[in-house]
């Protein structure tokens, strides 16, 4: 466990679902407004719940793990690009950089397309069984 969290960093459980999603976006504005990015796109595109056997550990009775969906375009050089994505991916609210599509624009520019996955906890609607 020492050297997971030496190279991988704390671990985060997930977030109630509003903490997270609020989070997840909040991040993402924060991140690409610290770097030399254009024609910036960011869509909260869907929630999908996980298998219910994932994080089984993690969650109580009632509760369900949810992905909270962002879809991310945006044009930059490079070296911009690179570093975008590593703080997504280092961010503490952003659980999982998906789906990266990479496309030359001109002689510096590259457009980027992805996904981001944050993990939330949500009340379950289903009635309990007796």
């Amino acid at each position: 466990v020492k050297n997971a969290v030496a190279s991988f960093g704390p671990v985060e459980l997930p977030r109630e679902k509003a903490d997270g999603a609020s989070a997840l976006t909040n991040a993402v504005h924060e991140i690409l407004g610290k770097h030399a990015v254009e024609e910036v796109e960011y869509t909260r595109t869907k929630t999908n719940r996980m298998n219910s056997t994932a994080l089984a550990g993690i969650k109580t009775a009632g509760e369900q793990i949810e992905k909270i969906i962002g879809d991310i375009r945006f044009e930059a050089t490079q070296e911009e690009v690179l570093d975008v994505i590593s703080e997504f991916e280092s961010s503490p609210w952003i659980d999982a950089v998906t789906n990266i599509r990479l496309t030359k624009k001109g002689s510096r520019s590259i457009r980027v397309d992805l996904s981001v996955e944050a993990w939330v906890v949500s009340k379950s609607k289903r009635a309990g069984i007796r």
